[in-house]
């Protein structure tokens, strides 16, 4: 049947009628109608000749089905553009090669304000500026800040690794701010693509942060000469880490956290009600006090049960929150040391199965006091994190869901002389929900 259709043309250089229905059996020779100036539908008398051109729609007969586009035909993940949204971090631009010859693909990001000047009457819908897109290349990622180009072999297709990166993306404030962008796709033979690219991002760093701390340099305290400089170590340690940081911008440093969710009331309407959480309660909390779990509901399911997931650190036993002073995405550090008293049952020095570490007298009668067997350590433990990766790999993620930087730690009591530790960290925000137990 006949279908009334446009095609993305590159009005620089159109291509023919023939040409470009030529790659497909149901296109191919068949008849066209175009609107003439008059106002008549009238039959393309020479396709050999006559060019297609941008914004004009066609009679087009199709014999058969056929999903055929044009020579170069696009594939998006999301309907019609590439929407990141404020989650999304990479999406894939799928390129398809209709002809028997080689393509040279170039791909060139451009603003899209001239699109919302069109429209004086909707400023709200004109972006906070242009998006900032990267490409992969090989094991590298490449801002996409002029164009670049690529080769589709004949009949074949290819998928292009598309990223954002938000952290370029400065927002005003803490509410989501969208950037808006026109992704222009041509194959130089007459193929030209308008791609939309939306992203939103804010300027909160607020959530749960989890990652690792890899230890690689300890200071000798038994060195008489410099016993604060930290030296390389023989090999790495490496532990979890574990932050919150909540909207106003302090930050704590957590030892474990729950992520649980709030019982929905199944009140919601529509294909959101009912477990998927239609009812406006719905949505997921960060709890450390472990009393405030039976109020609420588990997230995932494990051995036929509905149960929350645990994050935890083994390397700290601090109970409460430790709050930590600084900048996010800066320096931070603990306000007050992490302290773990001589005789707590995860002191280092206690042993209770071991007369020399238990830390009481010979008839196993009387707790020795500090000093004798065991002895309070404290930690106090700083991050600076880094503008730039440190390990190089300029991920898309970088200084917005994924930070890092060099570890500082301070051990006193394990030893006569302060253990100095250093290292680096990398923390992922894993949760962007901003209180803790659920703001009680």
């Amino acid at each position: 049947s006949f279908n009334l259709a446009g095609f993305s043309v590159d009005p620089a250089r159109p291509p023919t009628f023939g040409k470009f229905f030529a790659p497909d059996d149901a296109f191919s020779g068949q008849p066209v109608y175009r609107l003439s100036a008059s106002g008549m539908w009238g039959l393309v008398a020479s396709p050999v000749t006559e060019t297609l051109a941008s914004g004009e729609a066609y009679w087009v007969y199709c014999r058969g089905e056929s999903s055929y586009s044009g020579p170069l035909s696009i594939e998006l993940d999301t309907l019609g553009m590439l929407e990141f949204g404020h989650v999304l971090n990479e999406l894939v631009l799928g390129l398809k090669n209709e002809t028997s010859s080689a393509k040279t693909v170039t791909l060139k990001l451009r603003s899209a304000d001239h699109l919302y000047a069109k429209s004086p009457d909707m400023p709200s819908a004109s972006p906070a500026g242009d998006v900032s897109l990267l490409y992969r290349r090989l094991f590298s990622w490449t801002p996409l800040s002029d164009s670049m180009t690529l080769t589709i072999e004949p009949n074949s297709a290819l998928g292009v690794q598309l990223a954002v990166r938000r952290a370029d993306m400065d927002a005003a404030d803490t509410r989501e701010t969208r950037y808006g962008s026109i992704l222009e796709v041509s194959d130089g033979a007459g193929v030209l693509y308008k791609v939309g690219v939306s992203a939103a991002t804010t300027s909160s760093r607020a959530g749960l942060w989890v990652g690792t701390a890899t230890v690689n340099m300890v200071s000798e305290a038994g060195n008489s000469v410099d016993s604060t400089t930290p030296t390389p170590t023989g090999s790495e340690f490496s532990f979890r880490l574990i932050g919150h940081m909540d909207d106003d911008g302090s930050a704590h440093l957590l030892r474990q956290c729950m992520v649980m969710q709030v019982a929905d009331s199944g009140e919601g309407e529509g294909e959101d009600s009912g477990q998927n959480g239609g009812a406006e309660n719905s949505r997921f909390v960060l709890l450390t006090d472990d009393d405030l779990i039976a109020q609420y509901e588990g997230v995932s399911l494990r051995d036929g049960e509905i149960v929350g997931r645990r994050i935890s650190s083994p390397v700290f036993s601090f109970q409460e929150l430790a709050p930590m002073d600084g900048t996010f995405a800066t320096r931070l550090r603990l306000t007050t040391p992490l302290v773990l008293d001589y005789d707590d049952p995860l002191n280092p020095f206690v042993h209770r199965y071991h007369p020399d570490h238990d830390n009481m007298d010979d008839r196993y009668e009387i707790f020795r006091a500090e000093g004798k067997e065991s002895f309070t350590v404290t930690r106090m433990i700083t991050l600076d994190f880094a503008e730039a990766d440190p390990d190089g790999l300029n991920l898309p993620d970088w200084g917005y869901d994924l930070v890092g930087g060099d570890y500082y730690e301070t051990i006193r009591g394990v030893h006569r002389n302060d253990v100095h530790v250093r290292g680096q960290f990398r923390l992922n925000r894993v949760s962007d929900v901003a209180v803790l137990n659920d703001g009680s």
